[in-house]
């Protein structure tokens, strides 16, 4: 065992392994001490992976089962390719393990892989380690332990995609060092290939790393450095860093031009200023057990072993001058990564990262790790010299002071941070003497990577219980059982129509629901969604009919906006309220937990033909939701019409609230209001004591429901707001049912019966006379390719979103395929990138090649 521990030359395989188990069991047994799934109610799916993430891995459970598609899906908002979600979220091969798992146990899968990843980022780690210093193997445990389970391990597991990224940084920067070392470029071509492939967000820090990291390597290097050196080797690590990228491209190219299509239109260069975000001391301050990042610090706690290293590198003897200047300056620039607002804009790859802070804080870990190996990778000249405790005492003083005023931290992880600190300094300078005999080297061996393991499972502890879910029990039995609702409505009605639910699993703050993506989850045509690349012109047209967007990426749709709905075929609406217009599916599986079933008996058909007119040219003018409704069925029907009436009204102000007077229409109607905000006011709309909905905060809706009973002749409303009365205009309206009717059977008989609507297919023969379109209630996007009677043409937009067909006089034949765009041009230069680079390969292992060939001329 000693000669194990301390061998410098140990087989990487056994080490990578080794480390790998040593994690996987450590992992484990921290679900199983503190009940976390998949032995307990509490899991690691918080948030984000709550809120989006357990979705979109049922959504990829579907589509290796043939039930959905990653191309084009139907479930994704009103209908658009799931390639960006697959190649943002799910590109990771270990999320393959989802066969294995049913949707109720989502949260078990999720832990399992978060797990898998810190794992293999402790091989990883190791396996660089082993590549780029020579320490003893205890000493290589323990760092690649403390890259693993550091802070951003268990503070950003519920952002689990990014995690890839964790374990790929290390395999990189081997690949960096063998490049700067002329060993070769192959891993360094090939490992950046993978980070872009399985996350390219995280992919992108890695690479944008990578080059600094290159930097730092080049001028470590022994050998005279000469500007042609210095070029030669750029050149090289350029090179086998574009042949990475190349090798992505099937993956990469394609998801740019969705990500163009939406949040990714632009960079934030607005956030581009020479300023420094927060003290720059608080990088000590938040270097202890328990330490969360915020807005203006970062936490790049990973134990004491890192730590202690770059405390003491300067004191190692074995470093020459050169070496410790260069050390201190990449030690000042990955400080001034996360403080200094170009490195922070540049890191965060040129946009807004205003939520989960210093997402890549990972690469912090990793240079603490990389300069305290150059400390250990002489340990008995750098620690046996007396006096640099005063660097440690130095730092143990100043993290208590820095936090004694801290009200909100427990002081005790402060005083545990330090006793760790000096049990590990401890530890080292014993097993640095010359003078320990073998029992006692094994002994403090031991010791030393017990109390790392202790320190970070007590971190990881104190992170786990700041970021868990708690009730995967409810999780299981909410996916159980809305699973078999969504499956009976499809065996009631087998046409083609949307569903929408005006609640979710569960709700994220002031009752308000958060979960956007269950037509994902359970597969079926919706109107809703939530993710980092939405299609901007489904997001624009579903704003203007009234359903709000949010932060540029969620589509509000907790509510039934009825002629909204109607519009775009949405027939089913689950419900824990009744909504006056709709009528109950009163059948046995048509209900859980209080949701019901309503049927929206006014819903147009997905396809029909209509009559053109040029009434559409008004419609963009109307001034708000409803108006801009009753232009696009006055377009549709090819005269004016009023399905919405304004409300007459009321308001009177008293300080943060507007009490509003409301006249009740005397006719079959349902009442909305929507009252637009210049800033969020932080509001709550009443009905005397009964709360509509939460308003002008984050995920409220824009046009709110009003429910009415049929006796009234006159209601009230209040909003109440925190943060005062921001507001533009009101607008109330009523819906007349009657006229909705009269309008939604003029347009059904138009409907088209021979049609097959599938996942980027649609087929329809149409007999249509002259001037007369075809709706589609399918949104367009530039990957659609559309046919009629074997000529491409390009669709008219309604809305500037669903799709027009002009029909000829006769018979149609309409055939429409999607093919996600630029993704043919991408797998062109993967494979010609791949088959350069096995040529290359073959001609540097075969020096004589060309004068094989000069010889055969």
């Amino acid at each position: 065992m000693l000669q194990y521990l301390h061998n410098l030359n140990m087989n990487k395989k056994l080490c990578c392994l080794s480390a790998f188990i040593i994690s996987f069991l450590f992992m484990l047994a921290l679900y199983k001490i503190y009940r976390y799934a998949p032995f307990g109610n509490q899991s690691l799916a918080w948030m984000d992976a709550n809120i989006q993430y357990l979705d979109f891995f049922a959504f990829l459970k579907d589509v290796i089962h043939g039930k959905n598609n990653i191309r084009y899906s139907l479930s994704n908002t009103l209908g658009g390719t799931s390639f960006g979600v697959f190649s943002y979220y799910l590109a990771s091969p270990l999320n393959l393990l989802v066969v294995f798992f049913e949707k109720e146990q989502l949260h078990s899968f999720f832990d399992l892989i978060v797990a898998l990843k810190a794992a293999i980022a402790a091989a990883a780690m190791t396996y660089y380690l082993c590549i780029r210093f020579r320490i003893p193997v205890y000493i290589l445990f323990c760092l690649s332990f403390s890259y693993s389970f550091g802070q951003y391990t268990f503070a950003q597991a519920s952002n689990v995609m990014w995690l890839d990224g964790i374990y790929l940084l290390p395999v990189i920067l081997a690949g960096v060092y063998q490049n700067v070392i002329g060993e070769g470029s192959r891993l360094l071509s090939i490992s950046v290939a993978f980070s872009v492939i399985f996350n390219w967000y995280s992919g992108g820090i890695n690479c944008l790393f990578s080059f600094f990291y290159f930097l730092c390597e080049f001028f470590l290097l022994p050998e005279q450095k000469t500007f042609s050196l210095f070029v030669k080797r750029s050149f090289r690590y350029a090179y086998a860093t574009l042949i990475g990228l190349c090798l992505s491209a099937f993956l990469f190219l394609p998801s740019i031009a969705l990500l163009r299509d939406g949040v990714g239109k632009g960079f934030d260069w607005n956030l581009l200023t020479n300023t420094f975000k927060g003290n720059i001391l608080s990088v000590v301050q938040y270097y202890a057990l328990g330490s969360v990042s915020s807005k203006d610090h970062v936490s790049l706690f990973c134990g004491s072993i890192p730590l202690l290293g770059c405390l003491l590198f300067n004191y190692n003897k074995d470093l020459d001058i050169t070496k410790r200047v260069v050390l201190n300056v990449f030690l000042l620039f990955t400080v001034l990564m996360f403080y200094w607002q170009p490195l922070f804009f540049l890191f965060s790859l040129l946009k807004d990262a205003s939520s989960y802070w210093f997402r890549y804080s990972y690469v912090g870990l990793f240079s603490m790790v990389f300069i305290a190996a150059h400390f250990y990778e002489n340990l008995e000249s750098g620690i046996t010299t007396v006096n640099i405790i005063r660097p440690i005492g130095y730092f143990v003083i100043g993290l208590l002071l820095l936090n004694y005023d801290r009200s909100t931290t427990d002081l005790r992880y402060f005083c545990y941070t330090a006793i760790f600190l000096f049990l590990a300094y401890f530890c080292l300078k014993r097993l640095s003497s010359k003078d320990n005999t073998e029992h006692l080297t094994v002994c403090f061996t031991v010791f030393l990577l017990v109390i790392t393991l202790v320190e970070l499972g007590l971190n990881g502890k104190l992170l786990m219980k700041h970021y868990h879910y708690d009730n995967v029990n409810k999780f299981i039995d909410y996916e159980r059982n809305t699973q078999i609702l969504v499956d009976n409505i499809k065996k009631h009605d087998n046409s083609y129509y949307r569903v929408s639910q005006t609640s979710s699993r569960s709700t994220y703050a002031k009752g308000l629901p958060a979960q956007y993506n269950e037509s994902l989850a359970f597969n079926y045509p919706s109107i809703s969604s939530y993710t980092s690349c939405p299609d901007n012109l489904q997001m624009s047209f579903l704003d203007r009919i009234g359903y709000r967007t949010e932060f540029e990426r969620i589509k509000v749709v907790h509510s039934s906006i009825i002629g909204a709905d109607s519009l775009l075929g949405v027939k089913y609406i689950l419900s824990k309220y009744p909504i006056r217009g709709l009528e109950e599916l009163g059948k046995v599986g048509f209900s859980y937990d209080g949701k019901k079933t309503y049927v929206n008996r006014f819903a147009l058909p997905m396809a029909f033909i209509y009559k053109n007119n040029e009434l559409l040219d008004n419609c963009l003018a109307a001034p708000n939701p409803f108006e801009y409704q009753n232009a696009l069925y006055g377009q549709l029907i090819g005269e004016p019409v009023k399905l919405y009436k304004p409300v007459d009204f009321s308001k009177k102000q008293q300080g943060n609230t507007l009490l509003y007077t409301l006249a009740v229409p005397s006719n079959e109607h349902v009442m909305y209001g929507n009252i637009p905000w210049n800033e969020k006011m932080e509001g709550e709309i009443t009905r005397g004591k009964t709360r509509i909905t939460s308003y002008s905060t984050w995920l409220s809706p824009s046009v709110f429901y009003i429910p009415v009973s049929e006796d009234e002749k006159e209601i009230q409303l209040n909003l109440k707001t925190r943060k005062g009365i921001q507001i533009r205009e009101e607008q109330f309206y009523a819906l007349d049912l009657k006229v909705l009717d009269e309008v939604s059977k003029r347009i059904r008989a138009g409907e088209i019966e021979d049609i097959d609507i599938k996942n980027g297919d649609i087929k329809c023969r149409v007999k249509a006379t002259e001037n007369e379109m075809l709706y589609l209630s399918v949104p367009f996007h530039k990957g659609w390719n559309v046919t009629k009677n074997g000529k491409t043409i390009k669709p008219k937009l309604f809305g500037k979103c669903l799709m027009l067909i002009p029909l000829d006089n006769g018979n149609n034949v309409i055939d429409m395929h999607y093919s996600v765009p630029y993704f043919k041009e991408g797998c062109i230069i993967t494979v010609l990138c791949l088959i350069l680079a096995i040529v290359c390969g073959t001609v540097r292992r075969s020096p004589r090649f060309f004068k094989k060939i000069d010889r055969s001329i």
